[in-house]
């Protein structure tokens, strides 16, 4: 006779391996005790085998009884987001706090900026006894007076971005037409173009060049807009002449989509600006 290992059901001597559950058979009855503690050994016992059943029986039982009661309301909820679903707890009514609702802040338009001053009351001189000038600008700007290598510029500030420029270096002839004639006839402004146009290429445009008249004085001006790197548009106009050899320059530049509406504003305060010292005689 045979017995399997697994069922320990008999079986006659010839069959090979049990048909109920296919385990390896052994003589049956053992006469060999060492031989079948160390089969033993090596397989399973069944109080393990039911031990196994039994944690999953109650890990089932447990997982069943957490849907059922919530466990202090909490319920877990599938829900979509894009395409992944995911799970989240979200408590019942009963036990969810409830949230203060935030207030809605609405952010007031943002303003345009100020037009210009034009009101007399507003404006204000400006009057540099060294520089041999005077302008009147608007009260409410800022003037600061800077040094730089070989001239000296005092600038008048609407915004960063919006100002006036008054330049002034000395100069060996002592009007604006000697400097003309001493260079050909060309453009005082012309160097500076072209060195503009060698920089920013085809984000220069002139707007125009040509001879003016300022405070009287023969004098060259020159309109131009230009982008750098980075920045927006710029549009800008220059006027050049010399007086007493003092070299002069004006500079009024405003973003190109602004320039317009202040225009008015730098035509007003270009037309203010006086050469004290306008005697062509005097050194």
């Amino acid at each position: 006779m045979k017995r399997c290992l697994i069922c320990y059901k008999e079986f006659p001597d010839d069959h090979l391996f049990c048909s109920v559950d296919g385990g390896d058979l052994e003589p049956y009855p053992i006469t060999d005790f060492a031989d079948r503690d160390e089969d033993a050994a090596e397989r399973p016992s069944q109080r393990f085998r039911f031990a196994r059943v039994g944690v999953v029986l109650l890990a089932s039982v447990g997982a069943l009884w957490f849907y059922k009661t919530g466990w202090g309301g909490l319920r877990w909820t599938v829900f979509r987001l894009t395409h992944i679903s995911v799970y989240r707890p979200s408590y019942s009514p009963a036990y969810r706090r409830q949230e203060p609702e935030l207030p809605v802040i609405t952010l007031p338009p943002i303003p345009e900026r100020a037009p210009p001053v034009t009101r007399e009351e507003e404006w204000m001189t400006y009057t540099d006894a060294e520089l041999h000038f005077s302008l009147s600008y608007p009260r409410a700007w800022s003037v600061k007076r800077v040094n730089h290598p070989g001239r000296i510029r005092v600038q008048f500030d609407a915004t960063p971005d919006v100002y006036v420029g008054m330049d002034v270096s000395p100069s060996p002839q002592n009007t604006f037409e000697e400097w003309k004639k001493a260079h050909g006839g060309v453009f005082f402004s012309q160097d500076m173009e072209s060195r503009f146009r060698k920089q920013h290429g085809g984000n220069y445009e002139r707007l125009g060049l040509g001879t003016a008249t300022w405070d009287g004085v023969a004098s060259e001006e020159w309109r131009f807009t230009v982008q750098k790197p980075m920045e927006a548009r710029r549009q800008s106009r220059q006027v050049v002449t010399i007086v007493n050899h003092r070299a002069f320059g004006i500079l009024l530049t405003a973003p190109d989509a602004e320039f317009a509406r202040w225009e008015p504003l730098f035509k007003r305060l270009f037309e203010s600006v006086h050469f004290t010292d306008n005697d062509q005689g005097d050194d």
